[in-house]
């Protein structure tokens, strides 16, 4: 008795033979065979219905029991006795096989190739994403080393800088303090303003004498 509803990939897959240019994939003259000419076009047709690549597809084929045959270069085809172009019901016949079942038994070339393929995509994209981490590594270390030389390059440099800064200081505090004296002295010697003998010494608050003995 026929199912009542189809299986989503038997359905996609009537919809594919259906609206598939037919200089991309078309049936055979006797309807009971698919035929794929040109298999990069017919893999970008089934994005459109199915996820995932061309091998992905051929793998389901096989999970419900369609025979695919290689033909040449890109071209090859896929039947089933219940799938025919012109007795559409007989599609309800067709059945997912069981894990027990599936026997894929050897790979087709084709399926080796687009193994091989995905492979070498796959292997490519890991030298590039290995590559780039060898060069963020080598920048991250020569970072780090500019880093550490002008630490130790600028540090000294701010050391100095402060020292010199506090001699600076210091000795321009020594000069103030010595031209006031010299002021003082030019005033109130000999042959100052007070005249001579005069003496500061008794005005004078201890530390402040003490700064103009010395």
């Amino acid at each position: 008795m026929p199912r009542i509803s189809l299986p989503p990939f038997l359905k996609k897959l009537q919809a594919v033979c259906s609206e598939v240019d037919e200089t991309v994939a078309n049936w055979s003259p006797d309807g009971n065979t698919f035929i794929v000419n040109q298999a990069t076009e017919f893999e970008a047709f089934l994005g459109r219905f199915f996820k995932g690549s061309l091998l992905t597809f051929i793998r389901q084929l096989h999970f419900y029991g369609f025979r695919k045959v290689d033909i040449k270069g890109e071209k090859w085809s896929f039947s089933h006795k219940c799938f025919r172009r012109d007795y559409p019901h007989l599609v309800y016949e067709i059945r997912r096989k069981t894990r027990t079942e599936t026997n894929d038994g050897i790979a087709s070339q084709l399926e080796v190739q687009a193994l091989r393929n995905h492979v070498g995509q796959l292997q490519d994209v890991i030298d590039k994403m290995q590559a780039q981490m060898k060069e963020f590594r080598e920048e991250i270390s020569e970072l780090k080393s500019n880093g550490k030389r002008k630490f130790d390059i600028e540090e000294p440099i701010k050391s100095d800088n402060g020292k010199r800064k506090k001699l600076a200081a210091g000795e321009s505090k020594k000069l103030e303090e010595n031209a006031v004296f010299d002021n003082l002295g030019g005033i109130f010697d000999g042959d100052g303003f007070f005249g001579d003998g005069f003496d500061l010494l008794p005005f004078a608050d201890s530390a402040f004498e003490q700064k103009l003995k010395t």
